[in-house]
C-alpha cells in the first residue's frame, strides 16, 4: 500500500513547519529548503537542526489518513471473506469499520512576518516577536538581529 500526502503552501509559497523541541511555529520556502547548499534547517527561535518539523495539525491529518488507510484495508479483506462464507454452513458476515474525518490543513500562515537573512540572501517567515529581535536562519544558521 502506498499513500501520499501533500503539504500546502500558503499563499506567499511557504511551507509551514514547527519545532519539536521549543514548538515555534515558522515556514520555510520548499525549493530553497531542498538546495544542496542547505545542509539542514533549524529552527528560527532555539537553533536546534532536526530532521523533521512537521507541524502538529499535519501530523494528526498524517495519522488519520494512514488509520483510514488501514480501516479500508480490513474492510476490503473482510467483504472478502464475507463473500467466500456465501454457501457454506458456517457464514461470515462483515461489519464495516467506519473511517474518521481527516482534519482539513489550512496553509495559510498569517500571524509570522518574512525575514530575509543577512547572510544567505534566503526568505522565511518568522514570529512576529522573532521578526522584531533576534532569529536563527533556518537555512544556514546564522543569528539575525533587527536593524529596525
Amino acid at each position: 500500500m502506498k499513500l501520499s500526502f501533500e503539504i500546502p503552501n500558503d499563499a506567499d509559497g511557504f511551507s509551514p513547519a514547527q519545532c519539536p523541541l521549543c514548538s515555534e511555529r515558522f515556514a520555510i520556502d520548499p525549493v530553497e529548503a531542498e538546495s544542496e547548499s542547505v545542509l539542514e534547517i533549524r529552527c528560527p527561535k532555539c537553533g536546534m537542526a532536526s530532521d523533521t518539523f512537521i507541524p502538529e495539525e499535519i501530523e494528526e491529518a498524517i495519522e488519520a489518513r494512514i488509520g483510514n488507510a488501514v480501516i479500508d484495508a480490513i474492510n476490503k479483506e473482510m467483504k472478502k471473506a464475507e463473500r467466500r462464507s456465501r454457501g457454506k454452513a458456517v457464514r461470515f458476515r462483515a461489519n464495516e469499520i467506519k473511517s474518521k474525518p481527516e482534519p482539513k490543513i489550512i496553509p495559510e500562515i498569517s500571524d509570522l512576518d518574512v525575514v530575509l537573512c543577512a547572510h544567505c540572501r534566503r526568505r522565511s517567515k518568522v514570529s512576529a516577536s522573532l521578526s522584531f529581535s533576534a532569529w536563527t536562519c533556518p537555512y544556514c544558521g546564522v543569528t539575525n538581529f533587527n536593524e529596525q
